[in-house]
């Protein structure tokens, strides 16, 4: 579907994406990271403050919206993000919003509205905390290879490398790359499940380890001993 970004700017012919005249509604931010720099990016806008990038790779933070929501949405995750100092870029117009969720459009890259680029594990889930309870309420369409950071939430995450690094095939395709817990360049999976390079684990799933007062113990031991003198569980107190 590569050739599908030609089709933007024209009706009759291929053009680049560059040349497009009918925007649909644009989207703008006023919150801007000072002396950083916004440029335009195919169908993305990019904002990035005066230190740049923190890190060459790591948790993607994405936001998804609906389109009658889209500008709202971004004015409040882009102020979070200038706050916090994180580079991010959102879909330029409303044209591009629909072509990027469109039925002929990449699954990989569907639902994406708005990606941050923390700089570290912490910054991420710093991030990640906002801007769930900033945006609780609003819908959006899933991004099918990122993990929820809340159930309903429309804050996601991925593992990824924040610029591409690209690998020549032998058809003569491309492939994107991202280092793994080593260091070493591993296929940057960008498909419609959550997946993650050998050695690098989710630092914010939600493990629920198994009660310790109940291990080893039968059902019918477990619910004697519970019910006794109290007349209640005490599970999940």
């Amino acid at each position: 579907m590569d050739f599908l970004p030609f089709l933007l700017a024209d009706r009759d012919f291929y053009r680049p994406i560059d040349e497009i005249t009918d925007i649909g509604v644009e989207h703008a931010v006023d919150a801007l990271p000072q002396d950083g720099s916004q440029v335009a990016s195919g169908v993305w806008t990019v904002c990035v403050p005066a230190e740049g990038f923190g890190a060459a790779s790591g948790w993607k933070v994405h936001v998804s919206a609906a389109l009658d929501r889209a500008q709202q949405v971004l004015d409040t995750t882009s102020a979070i993000c200038v706050e916090q100092g994180v580079p991010f870029k959102y879909l330029s117009n409303s044209v591009f919003y629909t072509w990027q969720h469109h039925k002929q459009g990449s699954r990989a890259q569907s639902g994406k509205f708005i990606a941050a680029y923390p700089a570290d594990v912490e910054a991420a889930r710093r991030l990640m905390e906002v801007l769930a309870s900033a945006l609780e309420g609003e819908r959006g369409p899933h991004i099918l290879g990122d993990r929820r950071y809340r159930e309903g939430s429309v804050v996601a995450y991925r593992y990824g490398a924040f610029a591409e690094i690209p690998r020549l095939r032998p058809d003569g395709t491309t492939e994107l790359l991202v280092p793994d817990r080593e260091g070493r360049l591993v296929k940057d999976e960008r498909g419609i499940v959550f997946t993650l390079p050998e050695g690098i684990e989710d630092p914010f799933a939600i493990v629920e380890a198994p009660p310790a007062a109940t291990a080893g113990r039968t059902p019918s031991e477990t619910s004697g001993k519970e019910s006794a003198g109290t007349g209640r569980s005490d599970l999940g107190a």
